[in-house]
């Protein structure tokens, strides 16, 4: 993952200058080379944070650094913690520039003498003598005082001196003044006022004077305004000059260059059409929030932490938008990750003629842009999230099939996709679109182990929706070789998808792999291939109630106009009933009831089984599991009664029995036999049966006294 990440450093040659700020520099050096000497000079030069000021000074250092009789220096008053310890370094850091010391010989000598404490050492050999030890040589560091123990007008005599008879000139370059708090930037500037007149000493000095002249005023002027600070700035600045202003053609080359090393060096490739979009929306929606090249910066940096663990799995132009927006517009931004639901997919047809809830939300933002901005900020909006468009009056409503197009373009409007691009990876309840090519690629290549270990991997509860849906929306594009692996591996181990019974039971996953699999076998053009495909995959799905969920999508209608519809023939079909038909005899040898309640699609093998070989046969079975386990015959009248779920809430209903469904009883059992041994192996009112028993009794008897019922009720049909 790259790493190159813009620390926002300044430059360093003339040649990185792309603010055409370098004819300024060397002016300004110039003017500063051009001091005559014993004379003085105080520069400002003036911006705001992050509009390249630094960057400035250092082309001015550059061609300062080659100017003869001159030594330049860097003053950091930030590295000292007190007024004095500020005034003290400064003088210093002056002297020692012309290679200068502030002492006097005897002075330094002393101090070195003192430092080596050879006189302590003697008074503890010399008994009586120590304390008289101490106060003389309390006496002499008196007369003789170190450059620590000067007093500052006396340090300042004496550095003037040296000055007066250096034959350099110096210039001190103080930048980032405005980064300093409102005492150390009061300390700095009383500084310089004291040593302004210093013969021989230039001051270069790079701050924001808004931010400078606001906090001197708060220390100087009771009033709100900043005149009080600014009137002290004159006082002492000689020569102010504001930073020239960055053309926002030469900020946007920047930022598009910054944007295009990031799309290099995460291998990421736009085609010509995506590069149009994005330049076209960057340019309209956010070219003038680059107001200095730092704003641009950060919005590299942040595509430079994204891009590379989203790459492949959104839409990069969506991306590289919609990080845009978290850079310049970051209110807007957080707005939309909080609300994501109100933004994605599209506006329904009842909600069509009020305003929706996402531009509710933006109002705010919005109104405190000037009109202008509104309508660029609307623009971009529009374009990532297609419900606001009639808002805005940028556009028309999109319909619900948009939604496919939305997933397949991994667009941030997608609801599949959209909480990727707030989230920087792939929600656990989700599938990698990697994951996705892997699978197909080796299953192109035949590797076998390796297409079952990922099928297996996104088939889990969590995942098995996404991972479905994902193949689902490109399968007619999947290439025909990887068909038959993709088929049988996720037929194979169909057990590991959820079996969600419920109101909406089309989106099943279970049903949806039925569909996709016939859907993929259709790839195949030869029709006797698509048939031995489907043959396979019949005898090798588990469970064995899935290979009948395959076949009944792979012939859908019987209507002559509409056969393309079909994965296979009619006679195809009655073939892989057959195969379907042997595999449940030899389930039903092996001692499987062929039926559950927990699971809704297994007894309708009964009745293919029936429908194949008449009922006798699947009575003969039924009876047999009855005698081995009298328990099962609660279960079975159970996985035959209706299911039934709320469409206000979606809770399940108390599972009944009903007319339709005794019928369908009736397809698989005598339902007269049937009812001596519900009435010998069950519990339940069967003298006076009811079709509503008490809901309070145990599901068991309710259902047993339905059907009770019902086949006393059919009977007495029968005898009028």
């Amino acid at each position: 993952m790259p790493n190159a990440y813009s620390s926002d450093q300044p430059i360093q040659k003339d040649d990185e200058d792309l603010l055409n700020r370098a004819s300024f520099a060397e002016r300004i050096a110039e003017v500063l080379s051009s001091v005559p000497y014993g004379d003085n000079l105080v520069v400002g030069i003036h911006g705001p944070w992050g509009n390249g000021k630094t960057s400035v000074l250092n082309m001015i250092r550059k061609r300062l650094s080659q100017a003869p009789s001159l030594v330049c220096r860097d003053f950091n008053p930030w590295r000292l913690s007190n007024e004095e310890k500020i005034i003290r370094g400064f003088i210093t850091m002056l002297a020692s520039a012309l290679g200068q010391s502030l002492e006097t010989r005897s002075e330094k000598g002393w101090r070195i003498f003192r430092k080596a404490k050879p006189l302590e050492e003697l008074a503890t050999k010399i008994p009586g003598y120590g304390e008289l030890l101490t106060v003389v040589l309390k006496g002499l560091d008196k007369i003789a005082k170190t450059g620590d123990d000067l007093g500052l007008v006396e340090l300042r005599d004496r550095l003037e001196k040296v000055l007066k008879s250096a034959s350099n000139r110096i210039v001190i370059i103080i930048d980032d003044i405005d980064r300093l708090d409102s005492e150390e930037i009061h300390i700095l500037f009383k500084l310089i006022k004291a040593c302004a007149n210093l013969p021989n000493v230039s001051y270069l000095l790079a701050f924001d004077d808004l931010a400078v002249a606001n906090t001197l005023n708060k220390r100087y002027s009771a009033a709100v305004e900043e005149e009080a600070g600014r009137a002290f700035l004159e006082k002492i600045i000689q020569i102010p000059l504001k930073l020239p202003h960055a053309q926002p053609s030469d900020l946007r080359l920047i930022c598009l260059q910054d944007i295009e090393r990031v799309l290099n060096e995460t291998e990421t490739r736009l085609t010509k059409d995506e590069v149009t979009r994005y330049v076209t929306y960057f340019d309209r929606s956010f070219l003038y929030k680059l107001t200095n090249p730092r704003v641009g910066k950060r919005y590299a940096n942040s595509l430079r932490f994204a891009l590379p663990m989203l790459r492949g799995e959104v839409n990069t132009v969506d991306l590289l938008l919609i990080e845009a927006i978290r850079s310049f517009f970051p209110l807007v931004y957080d707005i939309i990750r909080e609300n994501q639901a109100a933004f994605h997919g599209v506006e329904g047809a009842s909600v069509r003629e009020a305003e929706s809830r996402a531009i509710q939300l933006l109002r705010e933002c919005m109104d405190s842009l000037a009109v202008w901005n509104q309508e660029q900020l609307q623009a971009i909006l529009s374009e990532l999230f297609p419900r606001l468009a009639p808002g805005y009056k940028k556009g028309g409503y999109r319909s619900e099939e948009s939604l496919e197009s939305y997933a397949k373009e991994k667009r941030i409007c997608s609801p599949e996709y959209c909480p990727r691009y707030f989230s920087y990876t792939i929600p656990n309840s989700d599938v990698a679109d990697y994951t996705i090519e892997s699978i197909i690629k080796s299953a192109i290549e035949g590797q076998n182990q390796t297409v079952k270990y990922l099928v297996e991997r996104n088939m889990e509860a969590s995942r098995a929706r996404a991972f479905i849906s994902k193949l689902r929306m490109i399968e007619r594009e999947i290439d025909p070789s990887a068909v038959r692996l993709i088929c049988l591996t996720i037929a194979s181990r169909a057990d590991l998808l959820p079996n969600i019974n419920g109101f909406m039971n089309f989106n099943n996953p279970p049903m949806q792999a039925g569909i996709l699999i016939s859907h993929l076998i259709r790839r195949i053009e030869d029709v006797d291939g698509r048939y031995r495909l489907a043959a396979e995959v019949v005898k090798e799905a588990e469970p064995l109630w899935f290979a009948l969920e395959v076949i009944r999508w792979l012939y859908v209608t019987d209507k002559p106009e509409k056969q393309d519809q079909n994965t296979l023939m009619i006679n195809q079909i009655e073939l892989l009933k057959d195969i379907l038909i042997n595999r449940i005899k030899l389930a039903s040898a092996a001692g499987s009831p062929l039926f559950d309640p927990e699971v809704s699609q297994e007894a309708y093998l009964l009745t293919e089984w029936a429908m194949k070989e008449g009922r006798d046969v699947v009575q003969r079975h039924l009876q047999l599991v009855f005698e081995k386990n009298t328990s099962q015959v609660a279960r079975f009248l159970e996985s035959m009664a209706s299911k039934s779920w709320s469409m206000t809430d979606g809770l399940p209903s108390p599972p009944m029995i009903m007319a339709d469904h005794l019928k369908r009883i009736a397809s698989l059992f005598d339902t007269d036999i049937l009812a001596q041994i519900v009435m010998g192996t069950c519990r339940g009112n069967f003298t006076n049966p009811t079709q509503y028993p008490d809901s309070n009794r145990p599901l068991d008897e309710q259902l047993a006294e339905q059907f009770i019922y019902l086949v006393k009720k059919s009977r007495e049909s029968q005898t009028e």
